[in-house]
């Protein structure tokens, strides 16, 4: 009978510890190599969309996804929250990244969950990292197709739900990601060929995806209970 501790098994409160020490040194190497930046920003949504996939089938209750998607969220925000002590002023878009990081590492974690136990944990991991990878990279790959009707759609309709798009704007003091020398030669046209308004701030993205980790947490939960045997009768 596996260990549990108020319905969390000690199987998953080590994988907490393990997935929050991954994120937390993979944040570490970046803020080595470029500071506090937008960079960094990005950087640790990327950390903690991936280990979140990876830890996701792990969790087999509604309190497990609550800790693992707390443990990566923190890890992956805890080097930004440091800085606060050089940079107080970006303490307000400090507030919107964790709060984004705790819903976009919750849907994560309970999809993957979620899909692992019809699927199994690897078969389940492979879509939902094609899946995140081309979510938080559209406004690359679909950079060519700005200039048409359906890409200006995109702009004015999507960009506000848009994982880095919605962070930068909370972040803006640090710069305009489509500004900077990478994203301008290489990425994308935004900002050059292509005008677009940045979001003001990421409260619409965290809302999208605290609405995914909250259907399919929920979900879990009703499996759980579905499964968990009657107690007997005396």
């Amino acid at each position: 009978m596996k260990r549990t501790v108020s319905g969390v098994s000690l199987a998953a409160i080590v994988a907490a510890l393990l997935c929050g020490s991954v994120a937390l040194i993979a944040s570490l190497i970046v803020y080595a190599l470029i500071d506090v930046t937008l960079g960094t920003v990005f950087a640790s949504v990327f950390i903690a969309g991936l280990v979140s996939v990876a830890v996701g089938p792990l969790a087999r209750n509604w309190r497990e996804v609550v800790l693992l998607s707390l443990s990566v969220a923190l890890a992956s925000s805890l080097i930004l929250l440091l800085g606060l002590f050089d940079q107080p002023r970006l303490a307000m878009p400090a507030v919107q990244l964790v709060s984004f990081l705790i819903a976009f590492s919750g849907a994560i974690v309970s999809v993957t969950s979620l899909l692992s136990r019809g699927v199994g944990e690897s078969a389940a991991r492979g879509p939902v990292t094609i899946v995140l990878l081309a979510w938080l990279t559209w406004p690359v790959w679909m950079s060519p197709a700005f200039g048409t009707s359906p890409g200006t759609w995109m702009i004015d309709h999507a960009f506000a739900y848009q994982p880095l798009m919605a962070l930068n704007g909370a972040y803006h003091v640090l710069g305009d990601w489509s500004h900077s020398p990478i994203a301008y030669k290489y990425l994308t046209n935004l900002g050059q060929d292509v005008l677009f308004e940045r979001p003001p701030h990421a409260w619409h993205s965290t809302i999208l995806h605290g609405i995914i980790a909250f259907i399919a947490t929920a979900l879990i939960a009703l499996q759980s209970c579905s499964r968990t045997p009657p107690k007997p009768s005396v």
